[in-house]
């Protein structure tokens, strides 16, 4: 009798220890590291629509999280009837715009000027730019925005 109770302990102790094994492993299957992105941006379009021709302001605030120093560059794929300017006045060279951000300044504001045209015989058009974000020679996609920009004709 004793012999039963002491095989049907280790079967229990198997099962259970089984159990914890199957456990552990799906935990560290399913764990997915989050990523350590060390840079924050959010942005503001003003106006979003705008006349042909017509400036709008594009605003990235950009915060360096981990305070080291980040060479980054914004590459904005649109339309080629879209006109993208650094400040007001610098055409931006293959729709790229290269910086660097550090610890001395760990908050910057980058601001560019959209403008837009039409083709001949369209009243309006929506526009999309999508940005794609480099840091330290890598694409972080979860930096990445879209951004839309309507164009009306006068």
């Amino acid at each position: 009798m004793r012999k039963q109770k002491s095989g049907l302990s280790w079967l229990l102790i198997l099962v259970f220890a089984i159990i914890v094994v199957a456990v552990i492993v799906i935990g560290l299957v399913s764990f997915r590291p989050t990523s350590n992105i060390p840079i924050k941006l959010s942005y503001s379009l003003d106006p979003s629509t705008v006349e042909e021709n017509e400036p709008a302001k594009l605003t990235f605030s950009v915060k360096n999280l981990d305070g080291n120093f980040h060479n980054l560059e914004f590459v904005f794929n649109t339309s080629s009837r879209i006109k993208i300017y650094a400040g007001t006045e610098n055409l931006l060279k293959n729709n790229t715009f290269p910086f660097a951000i550090g610890d001395y300044e760990r908050d910057q504001d980058r601001e560019f000027t959209l403008v837009g045209s039409l083709e001949e015989n369209v009243a309006s058009s929506k526009y999309k730019i999508q940005l794609e974000v480099h840091v330290d020679g890598e694409i972080l996609p979860e930096l990445s925005k879209t951004i839309y920009l309507t164009v009306k004709r006068a």
